[in-house]
C-alpha cells in the first residue's frame, strides 16, 4: 500500500471512528443527571418529546422518574420540575444559579424582546419590572384588595349559578382582576369582546410557545426549509394577529383612561399612576 493511500485510509478511518465516537455520546443523560425516559443515540428523548399538552405528559413521567427528571434533546438538556416543592427548591433557594429563562426564538419572532416572563436580567427586563411592581407590590396588592374580592364573589356566585361553565367562570375571573387593576375597566361576563379575544389570542401564543420548546433545545432546527418547519407558516400567520390585537388593546385602554381623567372620574388604576 502507497504512502499516500495509507494516510488516506488512516484519516477516513480515524474520522468515521470520531463520528461513531460522537454518536454515542451525543443525546446519552450524562451520569451525573437526575433520572429520565431512556434515551437514542444521537436523538437521546426527542423522538418522545410532545408536541402539545406538555404538561400532560410531563405529569405522566413525573410518576415514573420522580418529582425532578431530565430529558435530553440531542446535546440538550431540559430538567423539568414536578411539584412545588422541586420548583422551591430550584428556582428559589438556588434562585443565583437558575433564575435566568431559556432563550425562546417564538417569542422574539412575535413580541420583540418585549415579552417579559422569558426575558433575562438586562435594560428591558428592567424595564418591565418596574411595571410589573406597580401592580404586583405588596402594597399595590394590598390597595387592590377590594377590587380582588369583589371578583371572587362574582366568581363563587356563577360557580353556584352554573357549575358546568367552571372554566369559563376561571378564565373571567383572572381576566377580570388583570384589566381592573391594569386598565380600570371589568370584565363582567366571559364573552365580553375583549376576553374572548384575550384568550383567543392566549392559546394561539401557547401553542407557538409550545412548538418553539424543542427549536431552542436543538437550534439546527431553525434552518429547516418550510415544508418540514409548519411553525414557521404558523408564527407568519399568528405573529400580526398578536401584535395587532396587542396594540389595539393598549391604546384604547389608553384612550379610556384619558377619557376619565378629563372627566374627574379616574379610578386609580395602573395606567393612570
Amino acid at each position: 500500500m502507497s504512502t499516500s493511500a495509507f494516510v488516506t485510509t488512516a484519516i477516513g478511518t480515524s474520522a468515521l471512528g470520531w463520528l461513531v465516537f460522537i454518536a454515542l455520546r451525543v443525546g446519552r443523560r450524562e451520569p451525573d443527571l437526575p433520572p429520565g425516559p431512556p434515551t437514542l443515540p444521537v436523538l437521546g428523548n426527542l423522538h418522545v418529546f410532545p408536541t402539545s399538552r406538555l404538561h400532560v405528559k410531563f405529569t405522566e413521567w413525573a410518576k415514573t422518574y420522580g418529582e425532578i427528571y431530565t430529558l435530553k434533546l440531542v446535546n440538550g438538556t431540559a430538567t423539568i420540575l414536578n411539584s412545588l416543592d422541586a420548583v422551591g427548591h430550584v428556582l428559589e433557594r438556588q434562585s443565583n444559579l437558575t433564575s435566568n429563562r431559556p432563550p425562546s426564538s417564538i417569542a422574539r419572532m412575535v413580541a420583540d424582546e418585549l415579552h417579559f416572563p422569558t426575558l433575562n436580567p438586562g435594560p428591558q427586563w428592567n424595564a418591565c419590572n418596574r411595571a410589573a411592581k406597580v401592580v404586583l407590590s405588596p402594597a399595590a396588592v394590598e390597595r387592590n384588595k377590594p377590587i380582588i374580592e369583589a371578583e371572587i364573589s362574582q366568581l363563587l356566585y356563577d360557580f353556584l349559578r352554573e357549575p358546568k361553565g367552571f372554566f369559563d367562570h376561571t378564565r373571567r375571573w383572572s381576566a377580570s382582576i388583570a384589566l381592573s387593576t391594569v386598565c380600570g375597566k371589568r370584565a363582567p361576563q366571559i364573552s365580553t369582546p375583549y376576553v374572548s379575544e384575550f384568550y383567543r389570542m392566549v392559546f394561539d401564543w401557547l401553542r407557538l410557545l409550545e412548538s418553539g420548546a424543542v427549536l431552542d433545545l436543538v437550534p439546527a432546527l431553525k434552518y429547516l426549509p418550510d415544508i418540514l418547519a409548519p411553525w414557521k407558516a404558523e408564527v407568519r400567520k399568528v405573529s400580526p394577529l398578536i401584535r395587532s390585537w396587542m396594540q389595539d388593546l393598549y391604546m384604547s385602554t389608553v384612550k379610556d383612561c384619558e377619557e376619565r381623567e378629563a372627566r374627574g372620574t379616574s379610578n386609580g388604576c395602573a395606567l393612570e399612576t
